[in-house]
């Protein structure tokens, strides 16, 4: 297809950012980081955050000339196991750009007879792949709202491209469809907006969490697009949904930022601001992990006295201790582990005899007999399927034991029970001998319970 495979976290293009001082960074939460500053990101590291960095893509300099066209890919970098993070970050205020380069786009390890790209022709100048990406990405990110997580966007004003996509074959390139998508579609249930731009913002009446963390920052910030209340019909009328907080407001009331309660996770859609860096670090240093405390187990605005640099007297010995002591149990587990995984393989036929029915019900029982000593055990199931009488033979040598072997839901009927006293004077009368025992065994329900009477 056009789109490139997306890649797993921590490859040579999804870089993970490396925190400095060769500490390492919490495991929770995960943190993938889609096109935001090399600052942010340093902000990030500093508070050992466990971050990834991606793109939704450059804007291509296409630069067509009259009757052009060009076959292009997109240029995205995001890992496939997106939905395993815990917070995403999107910054759609910036712009990057690149001039258009042939071998980034070639048809290279195409297999089959079908090739697909997109297309773009004159008088297309310039090319921007992000809102198709977002679209792509955006099936991951709705995904997210099954479990506790956290996704933050930084919005500036909207993109809306329209796409060509083009089937390639030996017989030349057709338009197989026309789509026009948009940059604000990261997640299905974004709400209504309109353009407008602006600097002057206040905290709504009713103030939030976030609202001392804005406070900091309302003359840095600049905002491009305002957003309508989400309703909700209840009680017989349109009513503001709950689920909805404004966050920021322009002078004439409209909302600028917001935070969306959806399902079992968090939107925050904040406009364009100059300190961003600063902004964030406090976000996830101090606000987050009051609002989520699930997915920041490791975080809070002093968990540097934890983190080794002020040490208590005698506290590194301890925690050196602490380590050792779980070093041994995590290896003394892991051996338990083994053994009760190889006890489990070796005595599978005792839980198969009160759970088994069929062929494994008699595999069963002929293995509990070889186990309590009894030599001579043939399974007739297994050397003479033809003989559709009794499932296992013994023979004892002063005697001869006949066993059938019912696994059934319910009681036996007297049919069954009756079926091996006919089957143990068959075989006496072949012996010539009136040493031949019966034996019924039968998996009854309730399950785990395991009857039998001899004949």
């Amino acid at each position: 297809m056009f789109k490139k495979k997306p890649k797993e976290h921590g490859n040579m293009d999804t870089k993970q950012v490396v925190c400095k001082d060769d500490l390492e960074p919490y495991r929770q939460p995960m943190v993938f980081l889609f096109d935001v500053e090399e600052a942010v990101a340093e902000k990030l590291n500093e508070l050992r955050i466990n971050s990834y960095k991606g793109s939704f893509g450059s804007i291509i300099e296409v630069k067509n000339k009259n009757h052009e066209e060009k076959f292009l890919k997109l240029n995205y970098d995001y890992p496939a196991n997106l939905h395993e993070f815990d917070v995403v970050m999107l910054d759609l205020t910036k712009n990057k750009s690149e001039n258009y380069d042939p071998s980034q786009h070639q048809l290279n390890n195409t297999s089959g007879n079908t090739a697909h790209a997109l297309l773009s022709r004159y008088p297309e100048q310039v090319f921007d792949p992000r809102p198709l990406s977002i679209n792509i990405v955006s099936k991951d990110l709705n995904d997210l709202f099954e479990k506790k997580s956290v996704i933050i966007a930084f919005c500036g004003s909207e993109h809306v491209s329209e796409y060509q996509f083009v089937e390639i074959t030996s017989r030349g390139a057709s338009i197989t469809g026309r789509e026009e998508l948009s940059s604000f579609r990261f997640y299905q249930n974004f709400p209504g907006y309109k353009s407008r731009s602006g600097r002057k913002v206040k905290l709504p009446e009713k103030e939030s969490k976030l609202s001392p963390l804005f406070l900091k920052h309302l003359d840095n910030i600049h905002f491009e697009t305002a957003y309508y209340h989400p309703t909700v019909w209840r009680d017989g009328k349109n009513q503001q949904a709950d689920d909805f907080v404004p966050l920021l407001l322009n002078e004439r009331d409209e909302i600028v930022s917001y935070a969306h309660f959806v399902e079992k996770s968090i939107v925050f859609v904040f406009p364009d601001m100059a300190d961003k860096p600063s902004f964030v670090s406090e976000l996830f240093k101090t606000y987050l992990p009051e609002i989520v405390p699930e997915i920041f187990p490791f975080h809070g605005e002093f968990k540097w006295l934890d983190d080794g640099d002020y040490p208590l007297p005698g506290e590194k010995q301890l925690l050196q201790d602490r380590s050792e002591f779980e070093e041994k149990y995590n290896r003394y587990i892991a051996e338990n582990e083994k053994k009760l995984a190889s006890l489990k393989v070796k005595y599978k036929f005792l839980s198969d005899l009160i759970s088994e029915t069929g062929g494994t019900l008699v595999s069963a029982v002929e293995t509990y007999l070889r186990w309590l000593g009894f030599e001579s055990v043939v399974n007739l199931d297994d050397t003479n399927p033809d003989i559709l009488e009794e499932d296992i033979q013994i023979d004892c040598e002063d005697r001869f034991l006949v066993i059938e072997i019912k696994g059934i839901g319910g009681t036996s009927t007297d049919k069954d029970c009756s079926q091996i006293s006919k089957i143990k004077y068959r075989r006496a009368e072949e012996r010539g001998k009136f040493d031949v025992f019966g034996l019924y065994i039968v998996n009854l329900n309730p399950p785990g319970f395991i009857g039998g009477f001899l004949v």
